[in-house]
């Protein structure tokens, strides 16, 4: 029987954009890829001003997608924004979390350009704002672009994204979290930021291991061989 591995898809990137890590989870755990609520997708909100923002509606999510696939536990995979939602589930329900690998995740440390000019791009979607923050989450990686230019750059200039706001983790809110973490960061993300800035709050989880990697935001692809071997170390031994 195949274990469960629950992946939560980083915001903006879809199952084509993320195939090199599910070819490789596939072969030992049963994925499953859902999108983010309220950003770009093929479903959409029945009302755009609700999406998970408290704790208590996060985990009434995470839980509803659970159910729905009657698991009681998973492992769960979360890149950037949504790295900040399956933690925040992990906080309050740790014993629906059998593992957490967070990639590039939001909450350990304070927002930078990026999310500045994110909100300047609903307000004015103009090409200068679009390619800036293009440029900013995507690197100047040659397979990052060629497979998530377009897609966000079209993305911006015709859908207005809801997602729920990230915030900054506290030291005894880590501290309390004891199942086992898995953290991977890119030395060049201009994002979250540099490594340096988020893993002395990090180091605050009692069970983790961290990875550092020469890439932008999206390690996952910029990096993915390399992503690959560490979440299969992490999640098989």
């Amino acid at each position: 029987m195949y274990k469960f591995l629950r992946n939560y898809l980083c915001g903006a990137i879809r199952i084509v954009i993320f195939i090199y890590n599910v070819v490789n989870l596939n072969k030992s755990f049963h994925t499953f890829l859902i999108d983010p609520i309220g950003e770009a997708g093929k479903s959409s909100l029945a009302d755009i001003n609700s999406f998970p923002v408290t704790d208590q509606e996060i985990c009434r999510h995470f839980n509803e997608i659970l159910d729905s696939l009657c698991l009681d536990r998973a492992v769960f995979i979360a890149a950037s924004g949504n790295g900040h939602l399956a933690l925040r589930f992990a906080q309050t329900e740790p014993e629906k979390v059998e593992k957490l690998v967070l990639i590039a995740p939001q909450g350990f440390s304070k927002p930078i350009k990026d999310f500045t000019t994110s909100a300047l791009v609903k307000v004015f979607p103009t090409s200068q704002f679009i390619e800036y923050t293009c440029n900013t989450i995507l690197g100047d990686s040659p397979i990052v672009r060629s497979l998530c230019y377009n897609w966000l750059y079209i993305s911006m200039q015709v859908t207005s994204t809801k997602f729920t706001p990230s915030r900054l983790f506290t030291p005894p809110e880590l501290q309390a979290v004891n199942l086992p973490v898995l953290l991977i960061l890119g030395s060049d993300d201009q994002v979250i930021g540099s490594p340096k800035n988020i893993i002395p709050l990090a180091a605050n989880l009692a069970n983790v291991k961290i990875s550092e990697l020469n890439s932008g935001h999206l390690v996952y692809i910029e990096k993915s061989g390399k992503v690959n071997k560490i979440i299969n170390s992490f999640l098989l031994n």
